[in-house]
């Protein structure tokens, strides 16, 4: 199960993740995104919302995205990391 760290603030799974500022985002993305890898699989699902979705593929992939990069409606993205 994944958990963040004490020292991280709860703020996001209280109130989402919408109101996170980028730099607070990059970094529960990137402990997120650690844990991912460590579970040693090869794939890993994960059901979002399309603006997390679009947060993540941005942090992911290094380049700036619109709302015309949302997915569409109960799409399914798949993203290497």
């Amino acid at each position: 199960m994944f958990s963040l760290e004490n020292s991280i603030s709860h703020l996001p799974w209280n109130h989402g993740v919408n109101i996170l500022g980028e730099n607070e985002f990059h970094l529960i993305a990137e402990i997120f995104l650690k844990w991912c890898k460590q579970q040693k699989t090869n794939r890993i699902c994960i059901v979002s919302h399309d603006g997390t979705i679009t947060a993540y593929r941005q942090f992911i992939d290094g380049v700036k995205l619109s709302r015309n990069d949302f997915p569409k409606e109960t799409g399914c993205i798949k993203i290497g990391y």
